[in-house]
């Protein structure tokens, strides 16, 4: 499945969209960047069970590529994360319990 940006809502959807402006204007984020992207392999992945992963992510195109993080400096995987992931809340499981707060506090 591919997520579009027109899964995401309200801030989710305002975050997107300010990392898409900040990647086009500086680049991919990476190890030169000022930004911590905090890239997680899918190994390490600790919280791949509720459906935070990469596959997952707006920002991802599949085949280990991404809008927004260099993939000549992560090995970006399906299931690892990193911490500039834009994730509909739609696809997190909210039947599994990691002690955050998870579901909009508003209708979307």
């Amino acid at each position: 499945m591919t997520v579009l940006p027109n899964d995401l809502y309200g801030e989710e959807k305002d975050y997107y969209q300010a990392l898409i402006t900040v990647a086009k204007r500086h680049g991919k984020f990476n190890d030169d960047n000022q930004v911590w992207v905090g890239y997680i392999p899918a190994e390490q992945n600790t919280k791949l069970s509720i459906g935070v992963a990469c596959k997952n992510c707006a920002f991802y195109l599949g085949n280990g590529d991404c809008k927004i993080v260099d993939k000549n400096h992560y090995p970006i995987e399906d299931n690892g994360v990193c911490r500039l992931a834009a994730i509909p809340y739609q696809l997190i499981n909210k039947d599994v319990s990691w002690g955050g707060k998870f579901a909009p506090t508003k209708n979307i």
